[in-house]
């Protein structure tokens, strides 16, 4: 699944979950409520995105459903790994979901 958009792709894909992690990390209250930081990112991630207005086409539906699964991995990897949406890495790391 990873492996349908190209590396470009994907890196822009992190790059959007990488900005709305750290961002949903600053506005919440507490920042050790992981769940409401998810949320927040996941959908502001979405909504970008969405107005992007680079997945239009008859497969629309379907790119953005595979871009948000990428980028829910990512947020959900992060989390997992306890990052801090400052230690979050510019660029992909070995290990990342996506990762080529």
């Amino acid at each position: 699944m990873m492996h349908v958009f190209s590396k470009k792709r994907r890196s822009r894909l992190r790059e959007i979950a990488r900005e709305e992690y750290y961002i949903a990390s600053r506005l919440s209250a507490d920042a050790s409520n992981l769940s409401v930081i998810k949320k927040l990112a996941i959908k502001n991630a979405r909504q970008r995105v969405v107005q992007s207005g680079e997945y239009s086409g008859f497969f629309s539906a379907i790119l953005i459903s595979i871009a948000m699964k990428i980028i829910i991995k990512l947020i959900e990897h992060w989390i997992d790994e306890n990052l801090l949406a400052s230690d979050v890495p510019k660029a992909y790391q070995l290990g990342e979901p996506g990762y080529v």
